[in-house]
């Protein structure tokens, strides 16, 4: 403020100290200095008011573009029909739907802010708009694209799964599967909350839903599933009015004539989807059997090492004495490698060490050994596992299956 109203006077060539400064706008000589310039702004109010008045409109108006400048109002905005505008948002949904991250996140001032930073132009859509039309249209070009693709297909494999959260609500999925310009692709056809009985009615009426929306139907070749029944009976059926009386089992001869006339002129059927058994289900299952019949002791260390992961994991006292040593990984009952997975987790921490925490059970030296017997056995099978759940190709189900009876052979 002291140096516009200095700016209103005439200087003298020294200001060190006190000086006279004459007016710019009367003849009037006023002392003061630059430190104190009381006496040049009072003469300025008294005298030529006017003055101050446009010097402070000018500030304001300054003060305002400047603002305009650097904190855009909605006015200057992108427009919802911009480019930049359009392709942000779309990154935006992709980065929320990609990510699985709650819709609330547009609503977050702290994102909000962020964004700002990065583009103060662009407006964040609402978590209402983004739900009720962005994610929808998105949904909807995703899923043409998708058909678009897959009508190039020749085939299509479909594996489906069904499966509960821990709020036990079922989903439903299918992926779909095919070769195109010499290259493997998996896509997403659905994923749908499953309510209702898990009949095999109702899991192939989802399942030729999903195919009717791609168009799809008549290039389907094989359908993977688990051994559920309700899975498998879904699928054993190609066609409706056909009731598959066999067995599960062998049974020899004994088939309805019926069934001996279709299989006659079974070349007729080739085209109609064949049902396949998963193979990494299917060797889940073998090796759980295979833990079941284990001796009463096998099954006691086994009981014996979970008892102890739970304990630590339950114990302040006894996790901050393993604080330092690897985290002991719990079982659970869907995947059986979790077993493997916490064996491997008590045999990384010392015997000395464990025994030290005050467990109601112990591990012997005897024990500790079954229990490294025992994962190396089942080393080649979680290899076998995790590389058969990454590729669709059944040209692996041979060549491991005889890896993993080799390697049990040595054993």
């Amino acid at each position: 403020m002291e140096n516009n109203i200095l700016d209103q006077f005439e200087l003298p060539p020294d200001t060190d100290g006190t000086f006279k400064a004459k007016c710019r706008h009367c003849p009037a000589l006023i002392s003061g200095s630059l430190k104190i310039a009381s006496n040049f702004k009072t003469h300025i109010k008294r005298k030529h008011r006017e003055v101050l008045e446009i010097k402070e409109t000018q500030q304001k108006t300054f003060s305002a573009k400047l603002t305009k400048f650097y904190q855009p109002t909605s006015s200057n905005k992108y427009h919802s029909n911009d480019v930049k505008q359009k392709m942000s948002t779309d990154a935006l949904i992709m980065f929320i739907a990609g990510d699985i991250l709650p819709l609330s996140i547009v609503d977050s001032p702290n994102f909000r802010h962020f964004v700002e930073k990065l583009d103060p132009k662009y407006q964040v859509p609402s978590r209402k708009h983004l739900s009720t039309k962005l994610l929808v249209e998105k949904a909807s070009e995703v899923q043409n694209n998708l058909k678009e693709k897959m009508s190039l297909a020749k085939s299509v494999n479909l594996t489906i799964d069904l499966w509960s959260n821990r709020q036990m609500r079922a989903f439903m999925g299918i992926t779909g599967h095919f070769i195109q310009d010499w290259t493997a692709h998996s896509v997403m056809l659905s994923c749908k909350c499953f309510k209702g009985k898990h009949t095999a009615e109702s899991i192939r009426y989802e399942y030729e839903e999903t195919l009717a929306v791609f168009e799809i139907a008549d290039k389907i070749s094989t359908i993977v599933t688990d051994n559920a029944s309700n899975m498998v009976k879904a699928f054993k059926t190609s066609l409706p009015g056909f009731e598959d009386t066999t067995d599960d089992g062998d049974s020899g001869n004994d088939k309805p004539e019926d069934i001996d006339c279709f299989d006659e002129n079974e070349d007729e059927f080739e085209h109609l989807p064949k049902h396949s058994r998963c193979y990494a289900h299917t060797l889940q299952l073998v090796i759980k059997d295979g833990l079941k019949d284990c001796t009463s002791h096998m099954c006691t260390v086994i009981a014996k090492a979970s008892k102890i992961v739970n304990f630590v994991r339950r114990s302040i006292h006894a996790s901050e004495m393993l604080e330092t040593e690897n985290q002991l990984q719990a079982a659970n009952a869907t995947r059986w490698n979790s077993q493997l997975t916490m064996i491997r987790s008590i045999l990384k921490i010392s015997e000395e060490k464990l025994n030290k925490v005050k467990s109601p059970v112990k591990l012997s030296s005897y024990e500790r050994k079954i229990l490294h017997e025992l994962s190396l056995i089942l080393d080649p099978f979680e290899y076998v596992t995790l590389l058969v759940k990454n590729y669709v190709s059944a040209s692996l189900t041979f060549p491991v299956t005889l890896g993993i009876k080799h390697k049990v052979n040595q054993l």
